[in-house]
């Protein structure tokens, strides 16, 4: 009782959100009749929604606390990450999403299989039971199932870690608040909110540089950390690690921004080239703000946290220091962080259930429900 009164604000904020949640999946219900709406939002989306929801989707609670806290072990190299993350982003929306808006409008696609099949196998009555069409398929369903487990795991460690709720109800909250919205609302839905939680993800990721800065010393404190023998590795391109392993581990991470279903899937609702070009900016500008923001807080943690022996632990450990962060940014920062890892289930689920039903279930039994076979996958 006593927790409850005292974070307050951050139980306001989530029935709020909530109830926005749930406010966008009847939105969302209401424009996704037919299987175009539902799948890709009839393909009349602006760049500008379509921009945040892709930086939106990416960002996930690991950027928060997983890739922010890195540079306390990697130092400056770790950068290297971010920066490849926001080139890619841009190579994407530049090389990929024109000709795929164009095949997938030209052909009616509303999958990855979808395009593949049109691009690649030859049109048949069997072209949607082709094997290489239903590998495809099936990868992206098994792939999608295990990054799936991973954030609700990771949404179950923070119900518990900020908000002192038991693990198993954490994640059967989680669970229960994305199906819904997402199954109801389809794409558009999943898009609206993920609007809702990239403003939410923006604001946060500033708050916790400005408070973690604030408490580090300021800015530019970084230049005591260089002075010291003992962090010397941190400004070193192989201090923390080979930088040559590093530089793969960035790219293991940054090239799937050409070849993620949940990014591409993005491009397919986009309403013709220009709102591309739009989007194009918005997603890279509000992921490399995102990033800039996070990526440091790991250095300007050896000036606050001694004895850091798992850096995921980093951000949580800031963000529930009253001498870092006030009371109320902590409560806004929960809400943050929740969303971050809201924006990235529905988006996989989206396309889990989607892909399920359209290239596995309906080539080999049809029916004339698609849409409700499709919220029921």
């Amino acid at each position: 009782m006593n927790w409850m009164a005292q974070h307050w604000l951050a139980l306001a904020l989530l029935v709020g959100y909530t109830g926005a949640l749930l406010y966008n999946a009847y939105l969302g219900g209401q424009a996704s009749r037919g299987m175009a709406g539902y799948y890709v939002g009839n393909r009349e989306m602006s760049g500008i929604v379509v921009g945040i929801s892709f930086f939106a989707t990416f960002a996930s609670t690991n950027t928060y606390i997983g890739h922010a806290g890195k540079a306390y072990d990697y130092g400056v190299a770790w950068f290297t990450m971010a920066i490849l993350l926001v080139v890619f982003s841009w190579v994407s929306w530049r090389w990929i999403g024109p000709p795929l808006r164009r095949f997938a409008s030209q052909w009616d696609a509303l999958t990855i299989p979808d395009f593949l099949g049109s691009r690649y196998i030859a049109s048949s009555d069997q072209q949607s039971r082709h094997p290489l069409l239903q590998a495809s398929a099936l990868v992206i369903v098994f792939a999608s199932l295990l990054y799936l487990l991973a954030i609700f795991k990771g949404a179950g460690h923070l119900f518990q870690m900020f908000l002192d709720v038991p693990y198993e109800a954490g994640v059967g909250l989680t669970l229960l608040i994305v199906v819904l919205y997402t199954s109801v609302g389809g794409f558009v839905s999943v898009v609206r909110t993920d609007v809702m939680q990239g403003l939410l993800m923006l604001l946060g990721s500033v708050v916790i540089f400005y408070f973690v800065t604030r408490a580090a010393g300021g800015v530019t404190s970084i230049a005591t950390l260089s002075a010291l023998p003992d962090k010397q590795f941190l400004f070193e391109l192989n201090g923390g690690i080979p930088f040559a392993v590093l530089l793969g581990v960035s790219l293991s991470g940054s090239l799937k921004l050409l070849a993620d279903p949940r990014q591409l899937s993005r491009f397919y609702a986009l309403k013709d080239d220009a709102e591309v070009l739009r989007g194009k900016w918005i997603a890279t500008i509000g992921l490399a703000i995102v990033l800039g923001c996070l990526f440091p807080v790991g250095i300007y943690a050896h000036l606050i946290l001694t004895d850091v022996t798992d850096t995921d632990l980093i951000v949580p450990s800031l963000v529930n220091d009253a001498s870092v962060f006030p009371l109320w940014a902590t409560d806004f920062l929960i809400v943050s962080i929740l969303a971050a890892a809201m924006s990235s289930m529905d988006s996989v689920l989206l396309v889990a259930a989607s892909t399920l039903y359209k290239n596995i279930v309906a080539p080999f039994s049809p029916s004339s429900r698609e849409l409700l076979w499709t919220r029921t996958a």
